[in-house]
């Protein structure tokens, strides 16, 4: 009877946490759907259509996949990680040409400079509600630039849900951030979870992708930017 007790308590406590229907009470698993949101120099350009309009993170333990897709599937960037201690893949997509190159799993991902110097300090004093998850707030500062704002949420149960990156320190799956890479300025904001697991399909290679190294797939990004 106690079981029962605990397990109906459970159950009303996720049915009165916002847009916590069908959830688990360890959220290890899913699909979570970023909104991207660009500087007005980007959200003017005659071709701003063609611009990504959403980041994807799927994820199952410590399994992960980011994906960002262009308009009318133009172009595709994927990162595949297995594991924290395990490789990562970058699969770049093009027309109908497909490539990989792999990275160890101390490298940051070609989108970060490793050189940078970071700090962040934590506000746990500063909550808000992202996507249906509590999220706490985080100060970030990198040698040379403007300081700013990110948050995060520990709702969601993933391990070093930010490998590969400079901001691998902080305890939690960032839920509102901004971002730029040569020269665009973006910011990302999640938008709704989805309670699906991600079939195991989701974190491997194409058998049609042909490997190749980064200097080929960040000329050709680079490249693609450029005409935006």
């Amino acid at each position: 009877m106690r079981h029962f007790f605990l397990f109906f308590l459970s159950i009303i406590l996720l049915a009165g946490c916002g847009s916590g229907s069908n959830r688990s009470d360890v959220i290890d698993s899913g699909h979570l759907i970023y909104h991207i949101e660009y500087s007005d120099t980007v959200t003017g350009a005659p071709v701003n259509t063609m611009m990504p309009g959403e980041w994807n993170l799927y994820f199952n333990q410590e399994k992960l996949k980011n994906e960002i897709r262009a308009g009318f599937n133009l172009f595709s960037i994927s990162f595949i990680s297995n594991s924290p201690l395990d490789s990562c893949f970058v699969l770049f997509s093009f027309m109908e040409k497909d490539m990989y190159f792999p990275i160890s799993s101390k490298d940051y991902l070609f989108i970060f400079d490793k050189n940078s110097k970071v700090t962040v300090t934590y506000d746990p004093s500063e909550k808000k509600e992202i996507a249906g998850f509590s999220c706490q707030a985080a100060n970030v500062a990198f040698e040379g630039r403007e300081p700013f704002k990110v948050y995060y949420t520990e709702e969601i149960k993933i391990i070093e849900p930010n490998r590969h990156t400079p901001l691998n320190m902080i305890p939690g799956v960032l839920m509102d951030f901004p971002y730029e890479y040569q020269g665009v300025r973006m910011r990302l904001t999640a938008k709704e979870y989805l309670n699906e697991k991600p079939p195991n399909r989701t974190f491997t290679i194409s058998p049609k992708a042909k490997r190749t190294d980064k200097k080929e797939v960040v000329a050709m990004v680079n490249t693609l930017l450029s005409s935006f």
